[in-house]
């Protein structure tokens, strides 16, 4: 079951269980107006965010002037509106909670006005993310639709997050979003009071990565006890735990129970993957009062499953819960012991083999990158084995081959002009992928005509005409006069020199109207003819219905005007309104490629013939047959004819290292310092050096400028032809690798109240960006090895100067927790489990070098607290030492995500005692008082005294910011109190206006005598 699909059961599910939706959980109507993007002429858009609660990306749109907008509007009391923002904007929802809710329906309004019609160009789609970054599709809309007015019905989840994707292209077209509202039921669950469960299997074993396979993952035996309720024990929920290895129930496509032999059917339960929930909709596991029964848990694996991973569940012996829809019965239900799952471990078997980089062409002697990854049928991977061989002829391997992340990586030097035959393969010899690369000398253009200048080189075109109506590419096309009669013809002629070539290109952008292809309807692009009468032609010529037979994309041989033989035919069938990019190639072996663009989908075949009769050639064409309706119902755009000659384009950038670039071309390139320009986010233009040019291969350094957004410009470049490559631009980011005490530890959380989850808390300490990835946490000293495990963060996220980010296994837990903290900074990530009796943990970096370690203790905490559950450690610094102290009481014992509420610095050189050690306050004189006498660095320093007695109990706040000199002594008395004997601590604590503090704790005893 597909990800879509399994999407589509829940929605489906919870529609069958809708009683209506009684409670608003979010509504967002657009009332304050103005906020959005505004164009400006010749400079940056102006935004203004202020006030509201959603945001905003448009860095994919182009706003040139003052009339393209996005932005919110007084009309209809409030909406949002796009118009001619020139690419796709995104609005994003605040994250809403919605865990304490079922049945969830979101309503909406997308309207769009204006005559356009382009799917591509006008569109609004929306999206749902969840905590845990799954995404998917509840509706879109494109091209004219008008309006819509409705709702849908959202999958259950603990929060959740709404995005709409907008995209208009012209000033006469708008799309609007407003009412974005989500509603749904609070949930109302009773419990069970006397079930108990215990587990009776824990087999580990190995398998294929293949979702046919079934796992069972659980034996439990379930026993109603038939204590005074005699209900029977009826689940509707079980709620399982996260493992070692963040396993959650997502790894999954289908989950089932059987009892006994019976099977409880996968649409009896909802998966809720989020929380690692199974919900039962029925009451098919039955439990009756007094009885036992056995039952087993088993899944259908999920495709998305990582080579080599450890897969365990467990339901927690302590916090699992077994719920059930008997209401009022109460609940207590325990385990014997945690229940474990089998442990699951993933061995992809190859399926078929991935080309991830090969350069389409190459000339003599250039070098070149293969790279290739084994998967099998379902996307997997193969992470932790070597097992792929690459033959090429006609090249020199000149660096022995590289794995990493699963890419197989080999250098080669390409020999002689000739082409390359180059085959990948398993070490099974199972799994094989062959291939050719053609290798050619510099190329030549024959001609290429776009049609935005009016001065055509083109005979016989009086049928077509030049038009800006709808056109294909650019601004102008080329399109049939609705007063043509048939069959209407366009040739052009070619010049001698071009006459033998190596290879040819031959490329056409076409659209047919509302018409399909007949004997009557047809249409064929003549690639070579010896003759500029189509009619009376010998030639080869791409089209369909050539022999009155097909509607497919078909390559013939010509003579006299009509099919003789098929040279190639392609499986795309060409209909009505078709458009699509063609690009026929040959080379000198008589080897024949069709590729074929169509919207997102492409198509390509490949031919090889026996003999091609038909060089040299001296015209190309076009040739249309229609009925008198269909006439003007012919376009075409952007013909090419090349011997092997293209621009240089921009194929690769690569960030080595931080302020370090390579750039990759299509083909050898020549390139001057000014030719570049790189730009962090500011618009600022930075310093750049070219370091090294190798054929293809430009390679630069640049200043970072405390930046992780770059722009790069290329202005100028050129071949070794010098053919002129297309000015681009290009947004990029680069990522520092941190140093020694760059990042930093800065709170812990390794004992939390009970249903909270742990966190580790990390600070930047510098004035650089790091990527989160690229940093590994582990227990292990040796943090080089230790990073051969996963980041921090299972997808792309940055922490920048001064940020402060709290990594926890559950961001969403930590949010619905009591704790107060900054829930932006929350990163849900893969910190391992920490001890509460203590441990030391390590930070490094992607090159194995240790950024920061931590060892931490309970006896960190303050020594007065009565309990530590619940309390965090908070990180201060003195010349480079660092100090951990007790989160203070004030913000909740903890501040995740925010800075320390012990921020302070530490203070050294300061002498306090207390004489004598032992008194009698009998008041005979002799030793019936303490004296605390000090000796400080600076004057300045404020002081604050409490007794304690050996109980804990504060018996006198003795001193209250008092102010001191820089040495002396303050005596504390019984003042007649009467104090009994034992034991006694005084807390100090010195503060300075400048920021420096001193604790202490000095103990002495009281004595009833003066022995």
């Amino acid at each position: 079951m597909t990800s879509k699909i399994y999407n589509l059961f829940l929605l489906l599910v919870f529609f069958t269980l809708n009683k209506g939706f009684c409670t608003t959980i979010y509504h967002e109507s657009f009332t304050i107006y103005n906020k959005g993007a505004v164009g400006v002429i010749g400079s940056k858009p102006v935004v203004d965010m202020d006030g509201v609660s959603w945001q905003l990306d448009f860095k994919e749109c182009n706003l040139q002037n003052e009339s393209d907008y996005l932005k919110t509007v007084s009309t209809s009391g409030g909406r949002l509106e796009a118009k001619d923002i020139n690419g796709e904007a995104v609005w994003y929802s605040p994250w809403i909670k919605t865990k304490r809710y079922r049945n969830l329906q979101l309503s909406f309004i997308a309207k769009e006005t204006g005559s356009g019609k382009n799917e591509k160009t006008k569109y609004l789609k929306l999206y749902i993310t969840d905590a845990n970054g799954n995404r998917y599709e509840v509706n879109s809309f494109m091209g004219n639709w008008g309006s819509f007015d409705g709702s849908v019905q959202i999958a259950e989840t603990d929060s959740m997050q709404i995005e709409a994707r907008i995209c208009t292209h012209y000033s006469s077209d708008k799309v609007i979003l407003d009412e974005v509202h989500l509603a749904g039921d609070r949930t109302i669950i009773g419990h069970d009071s006397d079930t108990e469960v215990a587990s009776c299997y824990k087999e580990a074993k190995r398998i294929k990565a293949n979702p046919a396979d079934t796992v069972e993952l659980f034996r439990l035996k379930v026993k109603d006890l038939a204590s005074s309720d005699q209900l029977p024990t009826i689940p509707s929920q079980l709620f399982f735990s996260k493992t070692e290895n963040s396993f959650k129930l997502d790894c999954f496509d289908t989950l089932f129970f059987m009892k006994g032999a019976e099977m409880i059917y996968p649409d009896s339960l909802i998966v809720n993957n989020e929380n690692g929930v199974l919900f039962f909709l029925n009451q098919q596991l039955l439990i009756k009062s007094g009885t036992v029964e056995e039952l087993a848990i088993r899944g259908v694996l999920k495709s998305q499953l990582n080579d080599g991973d450890s897969l365990q569940m467990v339901i927690d012996g302590d916090n699992h819960m077994w719920k059930t829809d008997t209401i009022g019965s109460g609940f207590a239900s325990n385990f014997i012991a945690d229940i474990y799952s089998n442990k699951i471990e993933v061995n992809v078997v190859g399926g078929s083999i991935d080309i991830v980089e090969s350069p389409q062409w190459l000339r003599p002697d250039s070098v070149f990158i293969i790279a290739a990854r084994l998967i099998d049928q379902f996307e997997n991977v193969d992470m932790d084995s070597v097992g792929l061989f690459l033959q090429v002829n006609n090249a020199e391997l000149i660096a022995p081959f590289e794995f990493s992340a699963g890419t197989y990586s080999w250098r080669y030097k390409c020999g002689e002009e000739a082409g390359l035959k180059l085959s990948v393969q398993s070490k099974d010899e199972k799994v094989k992928k062959s291939w050719e690369i053609p290798v050619f000398r510099m190329p030549e253009w024959v001609y290429a005509f776009d049609f935005e200048k009016e001065n055509l080189q083109v005979d016989n075109w009086a049928d077509f005409h030049r038009t800006d109506s709808i056109p294909l590419a650019g601004d102008f096309s080329l399109k049939h006069r609705e007063e043509s009669k048939s069959p209407s013809d366009l040739h052009f002629r070619f010049d001698k020199k071009y006459l033998f070539g190596e290879q040819f290109y031959w490329k056409v952008l076409l659209r047919n109207g509302n018409w399909s292809p007949s004997s009557a309807n047809r249409f064929s692009y003549w690639l070579v003819t010896d003759n500029e009468e189509l009619e009376y032609a010998n030639g080869i010529a791409l089209g369909v219905n050539l022999d009155d037979k097909s509607d497919r994309l078909q390559l013939w041989r010509m003579k006299e005007g009509k099919a003789d033989s098929i040279l190639m035919n392609s499986d795309f069938v060409w209909g009505k309104k078709t458009m699509a990019e063609l690009e026929v190639s040959f080379e000198k072996d008589n080897r024949w490629k069709l590729l074929i663009k169509s919207g997102s989908d492409t198509w390509t075949t490949t031919s090889v013939v026996q003999k091609s009769d038909v060089f040299p050639f001296d015209y190309g064409g076009f040739q249309y047959f229609f009925t008198a309706s269909r006439a003007g119902e012919f376009w075409l755009d952007n013909l090419e004819l090349v011997t092997d000659n293209r621009k240089p384009e921009l194929s690769a950038i690569s960030i080595p290292e931080h302020g370090k670039l390579i750039l990759s071309f299509t083909e050898p390139v020549s390139m001057a310092n000014n030719g570049i320009e790189i730009l962090n986010e500011d618009g600022e233009i930075l310093k750049h050096q070219i370091v090294s040019i190798d054929k293809n291969r430009v390679e630069l350094t640049f200043d970072v400028r405390n930046s992780f957004l770059f722009q790069l410009r290329l202005k100028e470049y050129s071949d070794l032809k010098n053919l002129k490559g297309q000015i681009k631009e290009e947004w990029f980011e680069s990522y520092a690798v941190p140093e020694k005490g760059e990042i930093v530890f800065n709170e812990i959380m390794f004992e939390p109240a009970d249903g909270n989850p742990e966190f580790i808390e990390i600070r930047n300490t510098s004035n650089r960006y790091f990527e989160l990835n690229d940093l590994y946490l582990k227990k292990e000293s040796d943090v080089e090895e230790a990073n051969s495990g996963k980041g921090l963060v299972n997808f792309k996220d940055r922490i920048a100067p001064g940020e402060i980010i709290a990594l926890t296994t559950d961001s969403l837990a930590l949010v619905n927790s009591n704790l107060e903290g900054c829930f932006e900074q929350f990163r849900t990530s893969n910190i391992p489990t920490l001890v509460n009796s203590g441990m030391t943990l390590y930070l490094g970096n992607k090159r194995g070098k240790s950024v920061d370690e931590l060892s931490y203790s309970p006896k960190q905490h303050h020594p007065f607290l009565k309990e530590t559950k619940g309390v965090s450690l908070e990180r201060s610094e003195k010349d480079g030492q660092a100090y951990w102290y007790s989160a203070a009481q004030d913000v909740g014992f903890s501040t995740p995500g925010c800075g320390n509420s012990q921020n302070e610095a530490i203070v050294d050189n300061i002498c306090m005692e207390l004489e004598p050690e032992v008194i009698t306050p009998n008041g005979d004189g002799e030793n019936d008082h303490v004296e605390l006498k000090y000796d400080l660095p600076q004057a300045g320093f404020l002081i604050q005294a409490e007794i304690y007695n050996s109980n804990g109990f504060v018996i006198d706040h003795w001193l209250n910011n008092q102010l001191l000199g820089t040495n002396g002594a303050l005596i504390w008395k019984t003042d007649g109190k009467r104090v009994a004997p034992g034991f006694y601590v005084m807390i100090i604590e010195l503060l300075h206006p400048e920021g420096s503090v001193y604790r202490a704790k000095k103990s002495f005893a009281v004595s009833a005598s003066k022995n």
